[in-house]
């Protein structure tokens, strides 16, 4: 009994000095190499000697059993993978990843995904005034057919997620 006590100490203690540090270094901005391409949205990239789990700001991609999974990933690993970038930390999501504006050679990686029609924008969390010019480029690849629009009503994750009976993220 006093071991659970001591876990459920140090439990808690983690639980609210964790998310105050980590609120503290979200606006931070940092280079890195990006380590690896996880899917369509979420990257490694190298911090200093360490690595940081990067959730992109304000773009969703397909789920890993959705149609345009695979098309997004791909472009990940060909343009991103390896690539020296900059991060700019928006915040922290519940999985403890920093949500981050990633640029390679000043443009938002973000937003080329949104031009390439591989993600959706993520109206619920993309407030940044950056996300009006994504709304416009995710348009235009809507109504050029780009990848996801080739389907006149493509699923977005968002919706896709909770049609099953798990979530992926």
């Amino acid at each position: 009994m006093r071991i659970r006590n001591i876990l459920l100490s140090l439990l808690l203690l983690f639980s609210t000095v964790l998310p105050l540090s980590a609120s503290r270094q979200a606006g931070k901005n940092f280079s890195g190499t990006v380590l690896k391409v996880i899917d369509g949205d979420s990257l490694i990239v190298s911090r200093g000697r360490g690595r940081q789990e990067i959730r992109l700001y304000g773009v969703d991609a397909p789920e890993f059993d959705q149609p345009g999974s695979f098309a997004c990933k791909k472009w990940m690993r060909e343009h991103v993978a390896g690539q020296h970038v900059s991060v700019l930390g928006v915040n922290y999501d519940r999985y403890g990843r920093l949500v981050a504006v990633v640029r390679i050679d000043g443009r938002a990686v973000n937003g080329l995904l949104v031009e390439q029609g591989l993600v959706w924008v993520y109206d619920r969390y993309c407030h940044k005034s950056i996300c009006r010019d994504w709304k416009s480029a995710e348009k235009q690849a809507k109504s050029q057919g780009r990848n996801l629009w080739h389907n006149l009503h493509p699923i977005p994750p968002w919706v896709w997620r909770h049609r099953k009976p798990y979530h992926h993220k």
